[in-house]
């Protein structure tokens, strides 16, 4: 078979690249006559060499696109798992901490060192303004003294908070969490009382990771609420469990 030529090659790879037929031979051989050009390429696309390399070229095209699209499909897959297993107290935790009075002197309310400065500060130009109305001077209240920590673990015998403490919101540093968390974390909103974590739902990743497993049917039977899905689960195991002969866990 004879080898294909530089000039039908060129015409070929424009061909593929999308270009039309009659144009991309007009192009490659500098024809001004459309009409003529088609006629030729036509001939030229039923040469053996020519039909060989379009046919080898083509394959490879589809190759490339089936391992992309593989990759494509396998990074989405790896992603909605990470999503699905991902701790999410990894980003974000609601702890519990002591309240201002569980550690302060006679359960007096405590303060930090420099809310105690700043109390001092404030206090003092009060009482200079109460000197020049001639009025007399308040006396400092350092109440439990300084050392609120909120991160202490509440006191069972604080009259204030009975023990149970106080509840708070804590963000992690994104820049060290495991991969998986990192996948789950979708951004950060900006908000006028503070900032709100956003993450991907897990939920909607595990119910595309059981569509894709074949635990929920195509037409969406079961409700594709979370409940129902877990129960779908259930019943999959559980018919498992019965054909394999495993025990049901009853005493």
């Amino acid at each position: 078979m004879p080898t294909i030529s530089r000039k039908h090659q060129q015409v070929c790879d424009l061909i593929l690249a999308g270009q039309s037929e009659g144009k991309a031979y007009a192009q490659v051989y500098g024809k001004d006559n459309y009409g003529a050009a088609k006629a030729s390429v036509n001939k030229m696309l039923r040469r053996p060499e020519v039909v060989e390399y379009m046919e080898r070229a083509r394959a490879q095209v589809t190759e490339a696109v089936v391992a992309a699209a593989v990759k494509t499909a396998t990074d989405v897959l790896a992603d909605l798992e990470a999503i699905a297993d991902a701790d999410s107290r990894e980003l974000m935790e609601y702890r519990r901490g002591c309240c201002r009075h569980c550690w302060g002197k006679e359960f007096l309310y405590q303060r930090t060192p420099q809310e105690l400065r700043d109390y001092i500060k404030k206090q003092n130009e009060t009482n200079e303004k109460r000197l020049k109305d001639n009025l007399p001077p308040e006396p400092l209240d350092e109440g439990g003294g300084i050392g609120y920590n909120r991160t202490r673990q509440p006191n069972p015998e604080c009259p204030e908070c009975f023990g149970e403490g106080q509840g708070y919101e804590f963000f992690k540093d994104t820049r060290t969490v495991s991969p998986a968390a990192a996948k789950l974390f979708a951004g950060v909103k900006v908000k006028n009382n503070g900032l709100e974590f956003v993450t991907h739902s897990q939920e909607r990743a595990r119910e595309l990771l059981a569509r894709h497993h074949g635990l929920l049917d195509k037409k969406g039977d079961t409700g594709d609420t979370p409940e129902a899905l877990a129960a779908e689960v259930r019943r999959l195991v559980d018919a498992a469990a019965a054909v394999e002969g495993a025990p049901d866990g009853s005493a």
